[in-house]
């Protein structure tokens, strides 16, 4: 599994103005991690993908426009 990190990105920037605090904390992610998987795409591995499917499933999303299977 790969996240889309374009997709994600855009996800961050609607639920959370951009705040990678912010988000991290939605996800349940160390804030570190989640940002520098953002901003390098280095760390993007299971625990962020499965904070996404889960963030998705909670707020009614297709989980799949952030997860690439």
């Amino acid at each position: 599994m790969k996240i889309n990190r374009d997709n994600l990105i855009k996800l961050m920037n609607y639920y959370c103005a951009g705040n990678c605090t912010r988000f991290a904390r939605e996800l349940g992610v160390d804030t570190s991690h989640l940002h520098r998987y953002l901003n390098t795409g280095i760390g993007g591995g299971t625990k962020i993908v499965g904070a996404v499917i889960k963030f998705c499933k909670i707020n009614g999303l297709n989980f799949e426009e952030y997860v690439e299977l």
